[in-house]
């Protein structure tokens, strides 16, 4: 039997403004109009009060995925003009730091009932060259990073950042304690370098679980000290995992809010022994 398949054609509404998407949508936010520029720097990110290890290296790695290009002082040449960046001298004074305020700095393993709620306010007013944020605990900290950095844009033409849609106000919580993405290494081994790259395409998504299901009748990848004959049931020597490989990624992990589960199937599933 021969199956035809004809032709789709896909068309794609244009977005309904030039407002920036927020992924997943806010639980409730309100914008403006107003464009703001930013100015990005080393100390751009900083905690109101307190100190976070977990956070400091979170504002090290925001950094450079919010501002990933170099960026240049306003241009007022002429072809920067013919492009309208010379109105920069009408907009409100340009965003220089965010300042964050955690009520509780605890950087224990994220848990099921772990309060990932922020809040976010961007000005509109010119005088107001900071953006302010708010969580409960470091991990809502990491949400609020994330929202903030899909707010940003660069502007290629004018060789700057930019937050459209200000004033923001944004008050956001996850809907769902468990928000999660299952791998399967038993019957398709992945290196760990994807590993720690899924996990860190889970915090973009402000998703927070790894499920690991890492053993099963295919394959036995993972490291046992009391019974150590049993990853001879991996698909080959080198596509293993060792006990300190899986700290490794469960520390990664929690360094961007996502617990790690690992499903074991026992005493079934034993094919690969």
């Amino acid at each position: 039997m021969m199956i035809m398949l004809a032709p789709i054609a896909l068309s794609f509404a244009a977005p309904s403004s030039d407002l920036p998407t927020i992924w997943p949508a806010p639980s409730t936010s309100s914008s403006g109009t107003v464009v703001r520029t930013v100015i990005p720097s080393a100390a751009f990110f900083s905690l109101s009060t307190g100190s976070s290890p977990l956070l400091e290296a979170a504002f090290e790695r925001y950094a450079g995925l919010t501002f990933p290009h170099a960026a240049d002082a306003p241009s007022l040449d002429s072809a920067a003009s013919a492009l309208g960046c010379a109105m920069l001298s009408a907009a409100p004074a340009a965003i220089t730091y965010m300042r964050i305020e955690v009520a509780d700095l605890a950087e224990d393993h994220p848990r099921l009932d772990t309060d990932e709620s922020y809040t976010l306010s961007i000005s509109d007013d010119g005088a107001e060259t900071a953006v302010h944020g708010s969580a409960q605990t470091v991990y809502g900290a990491l949400r609020l990073l994330e929202t903030f950095s899909q707010l940003v844009a660069f502007d290629f033409d004018c060789g700057r950042y930019e937050v459209g849609g200000a004033p923001w106000h944004i008050a956001d919580a996850p809907r769902f304690a468990h928000r999660g993405l299952m791998i399967d290494t038993a019957r398709h081994f992945e290196p760990l370098a994807a590993v720690r790259a899924i996990v860190d395409s889970l915090a973009y998504a402000k998703l927070n679980v790894l499920h690991w299901h890492m053993v099963d009748i295919q394959s036995f990848p993972f490291e046992s000290r009391s019974s150590p004959r049993l990853w001879e049931g991996a698909f080959a020597p080198s596509q293993r995992y060792t006990q300190a490989d899986v700290a490794a990624v469960v520390e990664h992990a929690r360094l961007r809010g996502v617990r790690v589960i690992v499903e074991f199937d026992m005493p079934g599933h034993a094919a690969s022994w």
